[in-house]
């Protein structure tokens, strides 16, 4: 008996249905929509400084939902980052930048940089306030901003982050007095160039050790729990410092800027 056309196009349909089924794991029983679902994506461990491929990472609100590995039923999303080939790395955190120099749009250009948050030197306080109101209300795109305390290593101001007493010497490389108009790219390209350090203990010294050192806990490595501070990059900095320059998105309280919403806030 020969099949009829159409059966042959049903059965092609229900061929295709099942493929799409086991490509994209079911969402039901998942809970409510991820603000941001980055798909297959090679997570970088700042803290072990290793590559852990093809996890899911789940974004709700400002904070990571889960981290796993690819192939678990995911929720739908706002947003869904297609992470063969990228690489996702903790939001980089700079913590000497002379914020009484910017404007909100330069301000805003450092998160196209992959820079989530700063330490402030010394910018008035009343600006700081009201920026990072503006920034919670979501009238600004900004990084995080910690003001650093007006006494060397003194605490004597609500709210201020000292400069540490010890620590690795990369941090202590990134914490110290720079030549102005030097970024934070530079000075970690300059970290490697000149020492001995390796292109991973300077991406842990500019993201988890940073962090600590400013007693921001939420910040500095992509766990669950931690804050949703994400730079996704299409080549690996753990081989070499550079690569992390090489930004293709960056996740910030709970929204997924792409490459061409970053090359806006760099005009």
């Amino acid at each position: 008996m020969r099949n009829h056309p159409s059966t042959l196009l049903l059965v092609l349909l229900a061929t295709v249905a099942v493929s799409a089924v086991a490509a994209f794991p079911s969402t039901r029983g998942l809970g409510d929509e991820a603000d941001v679902v980055l798909h297959g994506i090679s997570l970088i461990d700042v803290r072990q400084g290793v590559v852990l491929p093809n996890r899911d990472i789940v974004v709700r609100a400002t904070r990571i939902a889960s981290v796993g590995p690819t192939g678990g039923a995911l929720p739908p999303a706002k947003t869904v980052i297609e992470g063969r080939g990228k690489y996702a790395l903790p939001g980089l955190i700079d913590p000497h930048v002379r914020l009484a120099g910017f404007t909100r749009a330069s301000v805003a250009a450092l998160l196209a940089e992959g820079i989530t948050a700063v330490r402030d030197m010394g910018t008035e306080p009343a600006r700081i306030v009201e920026w990072r109101r503006a920034l919670a209300y979501g009238q600004m795109y900004a990084p995080r901003i910690a003001r650093a305390c007006s006494a060397l290593r003194g605490a004597s101001e609500p709210g201020c982050r000292a400069t540490p007493l010890a620590g690795p010497p990369a941090l202590a490389f990134l914490f110290r007095e720079r030549a102005p108009g030097l970024g934070l790219h530079d000075l970690l390209e300059q970290l490697v160039r000149a020492t001995s350090i390796s292109s991973g203990d300077a991406l842990r010294a500019a993201t988890l050790e940073t962090a600590q050192a400013l007693a921001l806990p939420d910040l500095g490595e992509l766990v669950v729990g931690h804050g949703a501070d994400i730079v996704v990059t299409t080549a690996n900095p753990l081989v070499d410092i550079r690569h992390a320059r090489s930004i293709d998105a960056v996740v910030f309280r709970g929204e997924a800027l792409t490459r061409a919403h970053l090359n806006q806030l760099t005009r």
